[in-house]
C-alpha cells in the first residue's frame, strides 16, 4: 500500500543534469512532448525515466518511455485529462497512471520511495525527491532521467559511468535491493545477459548465491514471465552461465552450452523460437502453466524418441515446427544432424495419404464400421514401409 501523501522535506536539493544528448527522434515524439509540457506547466514536475534512457546510451531498442513525476497521481489525471488526455488508471493505488494518446501509452508515475518491503511487496511512500525515487529502483543503469530537451540526470552519480563500462550493478547494498523483491536475482541474471561485458558484479553475484532460495517465495507465473524475457535475448546463454555459477535451479555447464549452441542455430535459420529454448533447460519446464506451450513439449519429446533419421516419416506425424525444432535440439545437444537434413525438413512437402475410406469400402464391398477402420490402419502402414512411394491402387492391391 502507498500512503496518499508527499514526504516532507525543509529543502529539496537541486537535481542538476550531468550530460546533455541532441534529443534524438523517440525524444522529439510530438506526443511525448504534448504529455511531458502538461504535466510540466508550471513547474518541472515530469521527466522520461529508465529504459528508454538506458537503452539509448546502449544503442538498443527503445519500445516503452516511462515518465516520472512529482505530481499525486490523482492530480496528474487531473491535469492530463483537462488537456484532453484520456488516462487509464493502470495502479493508481501504487502512484501509476497511463496517459493514452493517439494509440501510445506512456507510464506516468509519481516519485516514490521505500517505506517496508517482503521479497514480493513494497509497502512506499509519495515523494518529491528525484533521488529519493533513484534509490529504490533496482540498478544504476535503469536510475537515469531525461528532460525533453536532452538532459540527462544521474541523481545517484553511479548510473552513466556504469553504462559506460557495461556494468550491471545494483544500487547501494546488492542484499537489501534483492531481499526489496526476490524476483531481482532474476532480473539480475537478465540484465547481465544483455547489458554486462565480462564477469558479473562480485557483490551482485554473492548475494544472489546467498538469497536464492527465497525465489520460492515467488509465483511460477513471475518466474516463467522474467525467464522468457530473458531466453528471448540472442545472449541468453549468458545469462544461464552466470546461473550455473551459482547453482541456480540447478542448471548445469551443459545447459548453457546447449543453450548457446539452439540459439546459433535458430539465429543462422531465422527460427527463433523461446520455447524450444525453455525446453532444453528442461530443469525450467515446470514453471510453465500454459497448456499449448506443454503440449509443444510433450510433442518435442515424442519427435525425438521417433527420429530415425528420415525427414519424410517425421513430417507426415509430426508438424514442421515441431521437426524443425526438434532436429535443432538434436543437433544442439550433440547429436549427428546434417545441414541438409534440416533444409529439407524446412522445405519439403508433408507426404499425403493418398486413400480414403470410401477406396477401401468399394474395393472389399464393404458398409463404413470398425473393418474400415482396421484396414486404413493396414494400408497406411503398407505405404509408411514404402518410404510413401506406393500409389493408391498399388497400396489395395497389397491389401
Amino acid at each position: 500500500m502507498i500512503k496518499p501523501s508527499i514526504s516532507t522535506q525543509t529543502t529539496m536539493p537541486i537535481l542538476l543534469p550531468v550530460h546533455k544528448i541532441k534529443p534524438p527522434l523517440w525524444m522529439r515524439d510530438p506526443d511525448l512532448l504534448y504529455v511531458l509540457n502538461v504535466l510540466n506547466k508550471g513547474d518541472l514536475n515530469a521527466r522520461m525515466v529508465g529504459g528508454c534512457i538506458r537503452n539509448y546510451y546502449m544503442s538498443k531498442n527503445i519500445y516503452d518511455i516511462d515518465i516520472a513525476c512529482k505530481l499525486l497521481p490523482e492530480k496528474s489525471q487531473e491535469i492530463l485529462e483537462n488537456a484532453s488526455i484520456r488516462v487509464i488508471a493502470t495502479g493508481v493505488e501504487h502512484g501509476t497512471i497511463t496517459a493514452h494518446i493517439n494509440g501510445k501509452n506512456f507510464e506516468v508515475t509519481t516519485l516514490r520511495k521505500d517505506v517496508n518491503t517482503d521479497g514480493r511487496h513494497a509497502k512506499v511512500e509519495f515523494s518529491e525527491s528525484w533521488e529519493e525515487d533513484a534509490r529504490r529502483r533496482d540498478f544504476t543503469i535503469n536510475a537515469l532521467y531525461a528532460d525533453s530537451d536532452g538532459s540527462i540526470y544521474d541523481p545517484l552519480g553511479t548510473g552513466l559511468k556504469d553504462l559506460e563500462d557495461r556494468k550491471v550493478r545494483f544500487i547501494g547494498n546488492a542484499k537489501n535491493r534483492i531481499q526489496e523483491d526476490y524476483l531481482r536475482i532474476l532480473r539480475f541474471f537478465r540484465f547481465y545477459a544483455e547489458y554486462h561485458e565480462g564477469d558479473p558484479d562480485p557483490e551482485a553475484l554473492d548475494a544472489c548465491k546467498d538469497l536464492k532460495n527465497n525465489i520460492c517465495a515467488l509465483s511460477d507465473e513471475r518466474i516463467y514471465d522474467e525467464l522468457h524475457k530473458m531466453l528471448k535475448l540472442s545472449t541468453a546463454h549468458r545469462g544461464i552461465e552466470a546461473m550455473v555459477r551459482i547453482q541456480l535451479f540447478d542448471l548445469q555447464k551443459q545447459d548453457a552450452e546447449h543453450l548457446k549452441s539452439l540459439i546459433t542455430l535458430q539465429n543462422q535459420l531465422n527460427l527463433d523460437d523461446v520455447p524450444t529454448r525453455i525446453f532444453i533447460l528442461n530443469k525450467l519446464n515446470k514453471y510453465i502453466k500454459n497448456n499449448k506451450i506443454n503440449n509443444f513439449f510433450k510433442l518435442l519429446n515424442e519427435f525425438i524418441d521417433a527420429w530415425d533419421g528420415h525427414v519424410k516419416k517425421a513430417l507426415y506425424h509430426f508438424d514442421r515446427d515441431v521437426v524443425v525444432q526438434g532436429l535443432l535440439v538434436i543437433k544442439s545437444r550433440g547429436g549427428i544432424v546434417d545441414d541438409m537434413i534440416i533444409s529439407d525438413a524446412m522445405n519439403m512437402r508433408p507426404p499425403e495419404f493418398p486413400i480414403v475410406a470410401s477406396d477401401i469400402m468399394e474395393q472389399f464391398k464393404i458398409s463404413e464400421g470398425p473393418e474400415v477402420g482396421e484396414k486404413m490402419k493396414a494400408a497406411e502402414q503398407i505405404w509408411i514401409d514404402s518410404g510413401f512411394t506406393l500409389h493408391r491402387q498399388d497400396i489395395l492391391e497389397k491389401l
